[in-house]
C-alpha cells in the first residue's frame, strides 16, 4: 500500500530598511503624508531584496514617491501594508 504525503513549507522575508535620509512626503496613492526612504538607500540591500522591491514597484505593490528634494523615494506605509510577504494582507 502506498501512502502519499504532502509537505508545505512556508517561508517569509523580513526586510529592515534603515536610512540616513528618512523624509516625510505626500504619497498620492495613500492620500496622506508618509515616511519615505530614498530609493538609492535601498540599493545597499542584498541583490535578492533589491530585485524583490523592483518587482513590487513594477507591479505597483509599493508606491514610488518623488520627494520634495527631487529624489525618488519609496512610501514605507505601502511597503509595510502591501508587501506580498505581509500575512495581514495576503490572500
Amino acid at each position: 500500500m502506498r501512502v502519499r504525503a504532502t509537505i508545505t513549507i512556508e517561508t517569509s522575508t523580513l526586510v529592515v530598511v534603515g536610512s540616513a535620509s528618512p523624509l516625510r512626503a505626500w504619497c498620492p496613492r495613500c492620500a496622506t503624508e508618509v515616511e519615505t526612504v530614498a530609493l538609492g538607500d535601498i540599493r545597499g540591500l542584498p541583490v535578492t531584496e533589491q530585485l524583490a522591491i523592483d518587482r513590487w514597484l513594477a507591479a505597483s505593490q509599493v508606491h514610488r514617491v518623488d520627494g520634495p528634494d527631487g529624489i525618488a523615494r519609496i512610501c514605507l506605509a505601502s511597503l509595510l501594508a502591501g508587501c506580498p510577504h505581509n500575512s495581514a494582507t495576503s490572500s
